[in-house]
């Protein structure tokens, strides 16, 4: 028996560097003098890319679902006219700019994300 211990991996053992021949060569071998330009990024922007999608699609279902118990709320106080006050555009443009925004963004982060990902995934071009 042993009483010594391996040490725990580090993050930069378990975070590889990707070279041109990882990512776009399938017979691994590298080319001379192509590199990646997306070092550590592989694992971490799957992450990312992840994050930002069920955010973005989580907060724009949220989002929708508070405006329209908002707008079903101010109809049951107040009536129709009540809702079309609420709706006025300087309001519309409220809703639209604050409530659903930010999943929006998040989602629009994410496709850039992927087609980052995409793009350093890709053959280089002889």
């Amino acid at each position: 028996m042993s009483f010594i211990r391996a040490a725990p991996p580090t993050r930069t053992t378990r975070v590889r560097m990707l070279g041109q021949h990882e990512i776009g060569n399938p017979g691994g071998k590298p080319e001379p003098g192509r590199v990646s330009a997306f070092r550590y990024v592989e694992g971490p922007m799957k992450v990312w890319i992840r994050i930002l999608t069920g955010f973005g699609y989580v907060w724009l279902v949220l989002a929708c679902a508070a405006v329209i118990l908002g707008m079903v709320g101010t109809w049951m106080s107040g009536g129709f006219s009540a809702v079309q006050d609420l709706f006025s555009p300087l309001n519309v443009w409220f809703i639209a700019v604050v409530t659903l925004a930010p999943g929006a963004v998040a989602l629009a982060l994410a496709k850039n994300l992927t087609a980052k990902q995409a793009k350093a995934r890709r053959p280089p071009m002889t």
